[in-house]
């Protein structure tokens, strides 16, 4: 079978991974360790959706610093990793089916310190080629110098990779280096928000990554 892509390139988190419970649970911790009142917590995993430590510092009184809040909030996560965490539906099997014939790489803003144990845990590591996080380069999304220097790394053409993710960054990345662009509607950004930024496609179901990259 002939494949119209010889890279895919992969967002983590609300892509591959539904790892936003985890998150919310050690947001939620922090604010009962530093006696914060804390939202309800469906307001707690929306908010955290543009950054956990982001949305952290909006949370917090004006006697606790930010510092010691997100040491708290960074050791309780790499704790907890991947309590709940989990890939979304078919996107194991599909990894997998791709893998014979297609490059695989990940590129996340996520520090490697917790992309590293997380792919590790899920036990997922072995569908992908390389693993980019967001210490990884000196720019991140939706700069296009990450996706460019994995172009090179691979030797690959610019027509013959695709970027898959479910936010904003990920599709203006994508754009900015001049490649074709996926957004998952599963994720955190509405199926409305992803089309308005006219991406090459829009997917519901990762499972039809196998459709959409064949030749």
């Amino acid at each position: 079978m002939e494949y119209k892509y010889q890279i895919i390139i992969y967002d983590l988190d609300s892509t591959l991974i539904d790892s936003q419970w985890d998150i919310a649970d050690s947001l939620v911790y922090v604010l009962n360790e530093l006696k914060i009142n804390c939202p309800e917590y469906s307001q707690i995993v929306m908010g955290h959706r543009n950054g956990a430590l982001a949305y952290l510092k909006t949370l917090l009184t004006s006697e606790v610093t930010f510092e010691r809040a997100a040491i708290l909030f960074k050791k309780h996560l790499l704790a907890n990793l991947t309590n709940k965490t989990c890939p979304f539906p078919h996107v194991t099997e599909t990894l997998s089916s791709l893998r014979r014939d297609i490059k695989q790489v990940i590129l996340t803003d996520k520090p490697s310190e917790f992309t590293t144990p997380t792919i590790a845990s899920l036990k997922i590591e072995g569908y992908f080629d390389a693993i980019y996080s967001g210490d990884s380069f000196t720019e991140k999304k939706p700069s296009a110098q990450p996706v460019l220097e994995i172009l090179t790394t691979f030797n690959i053409p610019k027509e013959k990779a695709l970027i898959v993710g479910d936010s904003i960054k990920d599709i203006l990345c994508g754009k900015n280096a001049g490649i074709d662009t996926c957004g998952v509607t599963y994720g955190t950004s509405e199926r409305e928000a992803l089309e308005a930024l006219s991406p090459t496609y829009v997917i519901e179901d990762f499972a039809e990554l196998s459709v959409l990259a064949r030749a």
